[in-house]
């Protein structure tokens, strides 16, 4: 019995043994890799200088009388020059497409600074400005990009001509909210020690073998990192500074996801639509990321929304 027992004890040790040094040189490849991948990650857009940081500003389809459609993501998306691509690349033979990747999102640096809603919505605009990006814009958002447009909508309507919001947050969401624990610090760490090596970017409509790469070498360097934590952790303060504010009065288009658990959410939402005679809801019965399943169906309802409101 006791050989046994021996016997049980030493195969254990040796799979520990052999799990900690796997471990070991996944992470010593991982930030070797990183330096060599380094050289080969190629912003497909511009890199302009915001406050000492570098953001990325991706455009598409010509310059004309429309305003831009601005692409702004969610806090929680890493790669957001890829991850709407299914979409404005369905818009950007008529209008200007132009999504913008906040700091620690996508190309752009990693900051480091604070993430409150002002300090977000007065880096888009500076972006903006140094791409030569003129106003005033249709804004975008996905999911919590929502606060973004609604905040930038309250404070400088002059800029803004309508608002698409693909399953936004809304203010209103935030009066009782408590940030729940998640796992986006135990994501973090993972992403450091390399083990989002062994995960690998699938295709999806309108990404080629080239996007996929760029797409893993930024998932490996970004994901989960500082600004996105910082964002993250932020979503309450934001959410109950806008609402203060009120609703922007401006043309709106909100596609929602009929996954939302929010059980007040339709009151906030015909709440918005009232704020403005040119504003409509249309419900999808998919996930909250709707652009990844309803890109063909918005893109078109888009369009015909934006004529409607003077934008043919």
């Amino acid at each position: 019995m006791k050989k046994y027992k021996g016997t049980i004890l030493k195969v254990l040790l040796s799979l520990i043994i052999v799990v900690l040094l796997s471990f070991i040189v996944l992470l010593v490849y991982h930030h070797a890799a990183l330096i060599v991948e380094k050289e080969h990650i190629a912003p497909p857009g511009s890199m302009v200088l915001v406050d000492g940081n570098g953001m990325h500003v991706y455009a598409e389809g010509e310059k004309n009388n429309k305003p831009p459609l601005i692409f702004m993501s969610d806090f929680y998306t890493i790669d957001p020059v890829y991850d709407f691509k299914v979409l404005y690349s369905k818009l950007s033979d008529e209008y200007r497409t132009v999504v913008i990747e906040k700091l620690g999102h996508g190309y752009s640096d990693v900051s480091g600074l604070s993430r409150d809603i002002e300090t977000l919505v007065e880096e888009n605009r500076k972006a903006l400005k140094v791409a030569k990006e003129d106003g005033p814009y249709v804004l975008v958002p996905n999911s919590s990009g929502g606060l973004e447009a609604i905040y930038w909508a309250l404070k400088y309507p002059d800029e803004i001509s309508a608002i698409v919001g693909l399953d936004i947050f809304y203010p209103e969401q935030f009066q009782d909210f408590k940030i729940k624990e998640d796992n986006m610090d135990i994501l973090s760490q993972i992403r450091f020690f390399g083990m989002l090596r062994l995960y690998h970017s699938k295709g999806q409509e309108n990404l080629t073998d080239y996007d996929l790469k760029q797409r893993n070498y930024i998932i490996n360097s970004k994901a989960f990192n500082e600004d996105i934590v910082n964002e993250r952790n932020t979503l309450s303060e934001n959410g109950k500074t806008i609402a203060q504010l009120g609703v922007p009065n401006v043309p709106m288009l909100l596609f929602t996801s009929n996954e939302s658990n929010k059980s007040n959410l339709d009151e906030i939402i015909q709440k918005f639509l009232k704020a403005s005679d040119k504003s409509q809801e249309v419900k999808l019965n998919c996930g909250s990321y709707v652009h990844y399943f309803e890109s063909d169906n918005i893109a078109k309802k888009t369009k015909e929304f934006l004529k409607t409101i003077g934008f043919n």
